[in-house]
């Protein structure tokens, strides 16, 4: 599986940015699906999708428009908001296969958020999948020749423990419908790796088998299981070099503008940290029109990671030009490198710059937009001048969006009287709800404010922003060990943490000097 990773920066704005979820173009897969869908325009809706299917598959990638267009709306940050709409449509077009296609791919994906949350043995995941599993029964009378109702029956399947035979039929339906949609052999692909069902041997048997079936695409099948299998740990790349380099070349040949290809090869190179190869792949893949690996390609080019030769301003052309054709990710990423790491000695000029890119951002309503804006009006950085009252409106909104570090900026304002009376319920509850959601800069300041009415609780917050890998937190929790050596073990309870205290002075002590001393 591919792997992510994050870096943790030293500045309040970049934990803003860094800790929020990815956002689209308006105009990529499943955004005019999702728009029709919100509006109730369920006759335009029918229509659209219809197209999409009609389009057939994308030039040279390996699925279908449709399958792409419902896969985006699936991935949705609010797919149960989605569901009423969807159960509207159903109630309207009950002999439809559209409204029930489109509503299984909703709880699917929530099936998978429940089974991420509370583990395989989820009660709620179950039931998820239950109306997963009939939506599609439904969407297959209705319309027969779909096989991306094969894909979604597979990972419904594979989520439920099914036996791997009744997947494999579905493989051979999808095959009779479409045999160059390779959607349901994928789906099955992953049914079968060892963290599933099956074993590498299994795994390659099939990938081979399907591979061998004549139709150009199905070789990626095999190169892709070559890529999960590396990854995992089963299958040296040594093993079947010669196979990989015999499958891309005859896939580059027969599909060259497919980044596909790219992509399995770079996730290749990158378990064995080949990272000259990793950066052509990607290089590659972000050439041929792929927006993630350009976003990635931007990333590694501004620090000069994994084999790309470190160039800022090559970075910064990459996120404008993605930014300029309304890549809303890309118009974050640039903002940022514009504002330095939101310092608030950055040149005036690119500060002003990063300042439009936020504001473009939040227009275009990602909530890092308004995180950043809400942080800027609110301590007077990127070259505005503080208005509270712009700082509480943008950071209610990414609050509001559940971005958990404008959340903490929000508490932590109200708490000192920013926006007229000081509200200690209100900011107490904002801040730990921040806490909660993770953000070590609301444990830590949670900690100082408790450390004048309630010691153990201030241990409780220092430990947990310790636990979360925050070095501030080292020096006062030995000082509170030191003066408390009772409580050293994490067994000691702490007292009763009341949302709505009420303590005067809800505010940070005064600094105290480091401490250099042992434990």
């Amino acid at each position: 599986m591919a792997r992510s990773t994050g870096t943790l920066t030293a500045t309040a704005l970049a934990l803003l940015l860094a800790l929020c979820p990815i956002a689209q173009a308006k105009d990529g897969p499943g955004e005019r699906t999702r728009a029709l869908l919100e509006s109730r325009d369920y006759a335009r809706l029918e229509a659209h999708l219809t197209d999409l299917l009609e389009a057939g598959r994308l030039s040279g990638h390996w699925t279908t428009k449709i399958d792409e267009e419902l896969s985006a709306l699936g991935a949705a940050p609010e797919p149960r908001r989605l569901v009423r709409f969807a159960n509207e449509w159903v109630k309207r077009s009950p002999r439809s296969p559209w409204p029930f296609a489109l509503r299984a791919e909703l709880t699917l994906q929530i099936a998978k958020e429940e089974r991420r949350r509370e583990g395989r043995g989820s009660e709620s995941a179950g039931t998820w999948l239950g109306y997963a599993r009939a939506d599609l029964d439904h969407a297959q009378k209705q319309r027969p020749a779909l096989s991306l109702v094969q894909t979604r029956r597979i990972e419904v399947m594979m989520l439920a423990g099914h036996p791997r035979g009744d997947a494999a039929q579905a493989v051979e339906t999808a095959a009779r419908i479409d045999r160059g949609d390779v959607g349901p052999a994928l789906a099955y692909l992953t049914f079968l790796l060892p963290a599933w069902h099956g074993s590498c041997g299994e795994v390659l048997h099939f990938a081979r088998g399907y591979a061998s079936g004549g139709e150009p695409p199905r070789s990626y099948v095999l190169l892709l299981a070559f890529a999960e299998l590396i990854e995992e740990g089963y299958l040296e790349r040594g093993d079947v070099r010669s196979e990989i380099a015999q499958i891309s070349a005859a896939l580059e040949w027969k599909f060259p503008r497919a980044p596909e290809t790219q992509l399995a090869l770079a996730r290749i190179a990158a378990y064995e940290e080949d990272w000259p190869a990793f950066a052509k792949a990607l290089t590659s893949a972000a050439e041929l029109g792929h927006r993630p690996s350009l976003r990635r390609v931007a990333e590694y080019t501004e620090t000069g990671e994994r084999g790309f030769p470190r160039d800022p301003g090559a970075a910064r052309d990459y996120r404008e030009e993605l930014a300029r054709a309304g890549d809303v990710e890309a118009m974050v990423a640039l903002a940022w490198q514009l504002s330095g790491g939101g310092k608030a000695a950055a040149d005036p000029q690119q500060a002003q710059q990063a300042r439009v890119w936020f504001e473009r951002a939040a227009r275009a309503g990602d909530a890092r937009g308004d995180a950043a804006l809400g942080y800027a009006y609110g301590f007077g950085v990127l070259g505005v001048e503080r208005d509270l009252e712009r700082a509480r409106h943008h950071l209610k909104r990414a609050h509001e969006a559940g971005l958990v570090e404008a959340t903490f900026q929000l508490g932590q304002l109200h708490n000192r009287g920013a926006f007229g009376q000081r509200d200690p319920e209100l900011a107490t509850r904002l801040l730990q709800e921040a806490a909660e959601g993770q953000s070590t800069d609301a444990m830590i300041y949670l900690a100082e404010c408790y450390a004048r009415v309630s010691l153990k609780n201030s241990l409780y917050y220092y430990r947990q922003a310790h636990a979360h890998g925050d070095a501030r937190a080292l020096a006062p929790l030995r000082r509170l060990l030191r003066r408390h050596p009772t409580w050293r073990t994490d067994e000691d309870p702490a007292e009763v943490i009341d949302p709505t205290l009420r303590a005067a002075g809800l505010a940070p002590r005064a600094a105290e000097p480091e401490d250099s001393g042992g434990d």
